[in-house]
């Protein structure tokens, strides 16, 4: 084996993931097609404090631009939800950092220009084809956007509003 776990995708799940994992005592190998982590971060900026809660995580002031009372959620059709609960806006570049290095910190392996193709079952586990070549784990996190393709490869399909 490669590694215990294998997380495809350095997104705030992907890091998380990997981070839990590896803080378990598992060997996990995170790899993302990006070649710098860090840069060209994903724009939501705006977090509730509520989604802290819930993954367990502190929000750190290294990376808050603002506290707010409450936000609204805009689609991309325009339409919108307003939530009146805590929320930060966010220096997402220095979010993006922080995590990074927690999850560098807690051992993880980070493979960065490794752009993953297919994962495959195999009689050991599973195995993820890659630009790199081919890589054996005993568990694959998909963690590499709302529109992944690897996902789509597994049969796994992207959670949409009923309405979109």
């Amino acid at each position: 084996m490669d590694a215990d776990v294998i997380v495809v995708g350095a997104s705030p799940a992907g890091l998380a993931a990997s981070r839990v994992a590896s803080e378990q005592g598992l060997d996990v190998l995170l790899m993302d097609k990006q070649d710098v982590l860090g840069e060209n971060t994903h724009p939501a900026n705006t977090f509730f404090k509520g989604m802290f809660d819930r993954a367990g995580e502190t929000v750190d002031s290294s990376y808050v631009l603002k506290n707010l009372r409450g936000a609204n959620i805009v689609a991309p059709s325009g339409s919108y939800v307003e939530v009146e609960s805590p929320a930060y806006l966010l220096d997402r570049p220095a979010f993006d950092r922080y995590y990074i290095q927690k999850t560098r910190d807690s051992g993880v392996d980070i493979a960065t220009s490794v752009e993953a193709y297919n994962v495959l079952k195999n009689d050991e586990g599973v195995s993820v084809s890659t630009s790199q070549g081919t890589f054996d784990s005993k568990l694959v996190i998909i963690s590499d956007g709302i529109n992944s393709k690897l996902a789509s490869l597994c049969g796994l399909s992207a959670m949409k509003h009923p309405d979109a």
